[in-house]
């Protein structure tokens, strides 16, 4: 229970759609830091994960999930966590790493993305735009640094580059 509340201070009661999916990983890093201690590295490996919303309707899907974790020893008091995931859908990777201070509160999040494919984002978009297309592909290599506490603190650096931009009538 002290762990769940100690989480709830951390990342706040906003959930948001956009922010759920990241505050999901960080409630898993420290709730299986605090809950399970002894558990030194926990892993999960060729994982699968579908996020299924009916009312608009959205469906995203990645596969291949690996999420390694150094977990939380009583003489460290950073918890580090590798993952990586492929697109259930068209094409796409991603890789990335989250170090997080449980006692600053400090985080470090480097994130790469491979030719990921935003088919996702024509689920949103279908009935707001009668009915026009969106396609595109996305590559990043972002680095983030900052503080939970602290929203002055961010700091983000590094490449976002879309490719095979479409929006509008398919000609097929």
């Amino acid at each position: 229970k002290a762990a769940i509340n100690n989480l709830s201070s951390v990342i706040g009661g906003n959930w948001s759609k956009w922010t759920i999916i990241a505050k999901t990983a960080i409630a898993t890093i420290l709730l299986t830091a605090n809950c399970f201690p002894i558990v030194e590295k926990p892993k999960i490996k060729k994982g699968k994960f579908q996020y299924k919303e009916d009312q608009i309707p959205i469906k995203f899907f990645a596969k291949d999930i690996d999420i390694s974790s150094t977990g939380l020893r009583w003489d460290n008091d950073t918890v580090i966590m590798d993952f990586s995931f492929l697109s259930a859908g068209k094409s796409g990777a991603v890789v990335g790493t989250t170090k997080i201070n449980y006692h600053n509160l400090n985080y470090l999040f480097d994130l790469k993305i491979d030719n990921y494919d935003l088919g996702i984002v024509n689920q949103y978009l279908h009935d707001l735009t009668n009915e026009d297309e969106f396609s595109a592909q996305v590559n990043a290599d972002i680095n983030t640094t900052g503080n939970f506490q602290n929203e002055d603190s961010v700091k983000a650096s590094g490449r976002l580059a879309f490719q095979n931009f479409h929006f509008g009538k398919n000609e097929t």
